[in-house]
């Protein structure tokens, strides 16, 4: 009886159900969230509302350290400076509701791509095993995508909040700002990796296999 159990479960569990379930909640949070956005009771980068937002840095505009305490009642030798300002407009263009757009979704789309190709990695080994090329294809192909989409999105996201902040202050905004804006994603980067060497050894794995068969 244990034996045909074990036989029955699925070699990546609990990762397959996990994702199943989280990759469900996305849809059910979308789905709801649209639905506000049309019925005008809620918004989503910003589509929805009037205005547009951006959290602009100290440092990539200047945030005036003066006359009144950003935090009241602070223990006496504690000093509060502000770190980051949120800056609105209320009448803004299409290319800053763009922008706006811009600020988050690329990070959004890496995290429901990689959980749409971790589906197919659990689906390569449920249907043709765990010690295979085809495993391990697609286990590449969901490493580099979370190693690159994790680069690519989060430096968007900062240039896209750079440009909107330039086009709601009256200063020029150094060049280089997006460099202290960009939050490079260091666990995407590890788990990506991590993935790839994954797949070198399945690939390792899976050609010994065949060559062990044929020798048999």
């Amino acid at each position: 009886m244990g034996v045909e159990m074990a036989r029955g479960q699925s070699p990546i569990e609990p990762a397959k159900t996990v994702v199943g379930v989280v990759l469900a909640l996305v849809g059910v949070g979308v789905l709801l969230t649209a639905t506000g956005v049309l019925l005008g009771s809620g918004s989503i980068f910003g589509i929805g509302r009037n205005e547009v937002c951006v959290d602009a840095r100290n440092g990539v505009v200047g945030v005036s350290a003066a006359s009144n305490v950003p935090v009241a009642d602070v223990v006496d030798g504690v000093r509060a400076t502000l770190s980051t300002v949120t800056l609105c407009d209320g009448q803004p263009t299409l290319v800053q509701r763009v922008l706006r757009v811009l600020n988050e979704l690329p990070s959004i789309l890496v995290f429901v791509g990689s959980l749409m190709l971790a589906i197919s990695v659990f689906r390569a080994a449920d249907s043709a095993g765990i010690f295979t090329d085809r495993l391990a294809r697609r286990m590449r192909l969901l490493g580099w995508f979370i190693l690159l989409g994790e680069l690519v999105a989060t430096l968007t996201e900062a240039l896209s909040r750079i440009w909107l902040t330039q086009t709601m202050v009256t200063t020029s905004i150094e060049a280089n700002a997006w460099l202290s804006d960009w939050n490079i994603p260091l666990l995407g980067v590890f788990i990506g990796a991590v993935l790839l060497s994954f797949s070198r050894v399945i690939r390792i794995s899976a050609r010994m296999r065949v060559d062990l068969e044929g020798t048999v």
